[in-house]
């Protein structure tokens, strides 16, 4: 964690407004039960998160968003009211690392159209988290790999039918019945101590460790200094 901590005497901070959405087929439940089901050991893995989905899921997003700057837009319309959005839209500064709120085992990575980059996970419960728009998908992240709490997911981005406007994450959340609204569980935010916990790793993992930890301190200096002033 050194190389923010040491950057943090300078730098200023950044956000973004405004919205970006996902498109998809009829048969997309089906898509995602499939991905659940590749291959025994990817059913082992999923098998291991347990069968109690997690009530109170922590921001994703890790620096520059708290519970209070989100508003849910779950269900909203989208192209003319000819779709409703399936997921929530946290504004972010592009590049801002997101992780995984839960244990989870990843499914599925890519690149479409009108998602752009994505993951999908098999979280606890038989759910599955959806993660959409990023600017790319984190080092290592890769179909199989398993995840605690805090692991990397990828990085705020502005891809697929999201490209052009704000930045942003597209986090959706699946069970068995389809789409249901991310917003009321949106409810834990992580403590600074956790906050850089998890960057710890994130900064071992990633391809260019400076370039991050200076991004960070130049968009999220005041986190930093927090975290020396406590001794983190």
């Amino acid at each position: 964690i050194s190389p923010p901590l040491a950057l943090a005497q300078t730098a200023t901070t950044t956000s973004n407004t405004l919205d970006g959405s996902s498109q998809w087929g009829g048969s997309r439940q089906q898509r995602i039960r499939g991905y659940r089901q590749q291959s025994s050991e990817l059913q082992q893995k999923i098998s291991a998160l347990g069968t109690t989905a997690t009530a109170a899921i922590a921001m994703p997003v890790l620096f520059g968003v708290s519970l209070t700057n989100i508003f849910p837009n779950f269900g909203d319309p989208r192209d003319g009211g000819t779709r409703t959005h399936e997921g929530e839209d946290i504004m972010g500064v592009k590049g801002t690392p997101i992780v995984s709120p839960t244990a989870a085992v990843v499914l599925r990575t890519g690149t479409g159209s009108s998602e752009g980059n994505y993951v999908y996970t098999a979280n606890p419960g038989g759910e599955t988290f959806v993660y959409m728009h990023l600017d790319r998908i984190g080092e290592g992240v890769s179909p199989g790999t398993v995840l605690t709490q805090g692991s990397l997911i990828g990085y705020v981005g502005n891809t697929g039918n999201a490209s052009g406007g704000a930045a942003h994450l597209h986090f959706e959340i699946h069970n068995s019945s389809g789409a249901i609204d991310p917003f009321p569980r949106l409810t834990v935010e992580l403590t600074p101590a956790q906050k850089i916990n998890n960057l710890t790793t994130i900064l071992a993992q990633t391809a260019n460790p400076t370039a991050l930890a200076e991004f960070l301190v130049t968009n999220f200096r005041s986190v930093f200094l927090d975290a020396l002033a406590q001794n983190i």
